[in-house]
């Protein structure tokens, strides 16, 4: 019998607070590297997809690449 897999969509933002957790970063501190707010951080960690240039910027305040 052969299995379907379906591939489950990325969430970014469950992608962000993972770094930033092991990292042992507060919401606080990765806004302060962003420029932003703990509010923002939140907003972002909740978000499913972000844009390109959002992205970068996270990546970098992260120290990690974009993939």
């Amino acid at each position: 019998m052969d299995t379907l897999t379906v591939e489950q969509p990325i969430h970014i933002g469950r992608n962000i607070k993972g770094v930033r957790e092991l990292r042992g970063w507060t919401q606080e501190e990765l806004g302060t590297k962003l420029g932003s707010t703990k509010q923002a951080v939140s907003k972002l960690e909740q978000s499913e997809d972000i844009g390109e240039a959002r992205l970068i910027s996270v990546a970098e305040a992260l120290e990690v690449t974009v993939e």
